[in-house]
Parts: structure tokens; C-alpha cells; sequence
């Protein structure tokens, strides 16, 4: 008995020992790197390019172009202080058919975060830059600017399926709207906010690269309060105005879960 309450004494000695030495390592002064990671998957599924996927309707189709912004990324710690990565270092272009593109690196301070937020789309302000302050991920050259209508395309999918009316069996969904600059207009810009505690939270020390795991369901940007139906006129399915887009824009903001911290 004595032995083994030495036994659970040391057992506690060196527990304190370690949370104590680990909480003494955050230096909220030093920043540190943090990757956000942006694993895409269909239902079930990994995203594969140009694979045959089903829908709930037992539908056909393929993701064949899968491109959208990612912007204004805030993180909150364990002590509620919302960290705000300077807005210069927080647009990312996520392009599918990049591998490097799907990871998001950002410096914070040392800290413990249980919640990440940020934007999809991009903001007003930048929208309407000159083009020579628009470069990087921001060059109107990647093919995510709208030229007719001076804005930003945020998320752009498209693929074939067998049930689209059209030639060429094609399906465009291009969303965008920033909400106009001195006129209100259409805004599908969407703020995702997530909980890290369920499944760990960050752990962002300057000696190591933490990450963040985010599964990006793209079936729910197509099926939410609004289902993209592929069968029949092939004008529904081809999607390019801001008003047309706002459906889609209130489906994809359920397409992020957080699956784990490291």
C-alpha cells in the first residue's frame, strides 16, 4: 500500500511537472508557424480530379476544377484572445490540382488556440485595389477574376455529368459578390468559424510546425437548403452571376470540419 501510494505520488509530481513546464514554454511574444490544412473529400471519399462521383439523387458528376479564396484568418486561445493574422499574409488561393496551394502557412504567437475563422471570399477593399497592388494569389491572372464585373471569383467548381443537357456536359459553378464598394450589391462572402476543442486544440510552438486539419467536403457545397440537380437545362447548372451564386454560397459554408490538431 505504501508503495503504492509513492507510486501515485511521484505519478502526480511529474504530471504537475509537465504542464507546468509545458504552459512556462508559450512565449505569447514569439511567433510561430501554423499550417492550415485543406483536405478535400466528396461524401465519404477523397477528392479525386476527374473521378466519377454520385450525389443524393443518385447522380453523376465530376470535379474536374476546384479553385477558391481563402482570406482574414483569425484564431482564438485558451485565454479568449482573438489573434488576427495581419491581413497582407491571410489571402490564400486553394487550388485542388495543387497540392502545395491546399496548405495555408500563417505566423502567430506561441499559444493554445480552440478556435480558427476566417473568410471565404474576398473582402471589398481588396476587390477593388489597383491591379498592380492585386499580385501573388491575388493576380487577377489565375483565373479568378470576373473582368465584367471588377471582382474576385471566390469559389469556382466545375466537372462534367452525363445528365447536363448541354454539348459539352459541362457544369460551372462560379461564385462571387463582395457586396459593392459604394453601392450595396450582392455579398456571398461567408465567415467559417470553427471549434478546435473537440479534436484538439493547436498547439503552436516556435521549436515545431503545428497544423490544423480541416476536412473540405465539397458534396455539401452542392447539397444544403439548395441541391444542384445536373439533369435537364443546362442554364441551372452553369452558375455565374452573384445573384445566381448565393444559394451556393449558403451551402459551402457547412463544407468545413475540423478532423484533428497537431
Amino acid at each position: 500500500m505504501k508503495k503504492t501510494l509513492i507510486y501515485l505520488f511521484s505519478v502526480l509530481l511529474l504530471t504537475t511537472y509537465a504542464c507546468k513546464k509545458e504552459k512556462s514554454e508559450i512565449d505569447s511574444t514569439v511567433k510561430a508557424p501554423l499550417e492550415i490544412e485543406f483536405d478535400h473529400i466528396v461524401g465519404g471519399k477523397k477528392l479525386t480530379l476527374g473521378a466519377t462521383n454520385k450525389n443524393s439523387l443518385n447522380q453523376d458528376f465530376t470535379i474536374d476544377i476546384l479553385k477558391y479564396y481563402i482570406s482574414n484568418i483569425k484564431l482564438k486561445n485558451t485565454e479568449g484572445k482573438e489573434v488576427v493574422v495581419p491581413q497582407d499574409e491571410s489571402y490564400f488561393l486553394v487550388d485542388a490540382s495543387e497540392k502545395e496551394s491546399c496548405y495555408a502557412h500563417v505566423k502567430i504567437p506561441e499559444g493554445d488556440y480552440t478556435e480558427l475563422s476566417f473568410v471565404l471570399g474576398v473582402d471589398s477593399l481588396r476587390n477593388t485595389k489597383p491591379v498592380e497592388e492585386r499580385t501573388g494569389d491575388l493576380d487577377p491572372a489565375n483565373g479568378m477574376y470576373w473582368t465584367w464585373n471588377s471582382g474576385y471569383i471566390f469559389f469556382k467548381m466545375e466537372g462534367l455529368s452525363s445528365l447536363i443537357t448541354s454539348a459539352d456536359k459541362t457544369y460551372r459553378l462560379h461564385i462571387g459578390g463582395y457586396g459593392g464598394y459604394d453601392t450595396p450589391t450582392i455579398n456571398n462572402i461567408r465567415t467559417i468559424t470553427l471549434d478546435l476543442t473537440a479534436r484538439g486544440v493547436a498547439k503552436v510552438r516556435a521549436d515545431r510546425k503545428a497544423n490544423i486539419h480541416l476536412l473540405v467536403d465539397l458534396q455539401k457545397a452542392i447539397e444544403g437548403d439548395y441541391v444542384v440537380d445536373f439533369s435537364g437545362d443546362s442554364k441551372k447548372v452553369n452558375i455565374m452571376s452573384p445573384t445566381a451564386g448565393t444559394p451556393i454560397a449558403d451551402n459551402y459554408v457547412n463544407m468545413f470540419t475540423h478532423d484533428h490538431s497537431h
